[in-house]
């Protein structure tokens, strides 16, 4: 979808290239030294080691972070888990209460008679 959008806007046919190109300018952030999409050519950098390097990198990052945030969203999920047991034991016991207050006294009215 995001490649034949830019094939759209670039007004060029949706080729091989172009995707090339994307990815490049999308890894690199540099859109004109990666790919050539007229030619639909695969034209590397001189330093391609750096190229490797620089994406093995960012998938670690990208790894790494995607578990921070699922430790992170794991820690918040215990803590409103076990505030919420507490919630709803004092909900309980305001329950307890609220019947004992309304049927109690009427239970030792109906005894005593």
């Amino acid at each position: 979808g995001f490649w034949l959008a830019f094939a759209i806007a670039l007004q060029m046919p949706p080729t091989l290239g172009l995707a090339l190109y994307l990815v490049g300018a999308g890894f690199y952030g540099e859109f004109g030294d990666f790919v050539d999409p007229e030619l639909d050519v695969w034209r590397p950098r001189e330093d391609s080691r750096v190229a490797v390097f620089l994406q093995i990198f960012l998938v670690i990052v990208g790894v790494l972070v995607l578990n921070l945030l699922i430790a992170i969203m794991n820690s918040v999920y215990e803590r409103v888990r076990t505030s919420a047991v507490a919630e709803m034991l004092h909900e309980k016991a305001l329950l307890i209460l609220a019947i004992e207050r309304l049927w109690l006294p009427l239970w030792v009215r109906a005894r005593g008679r």
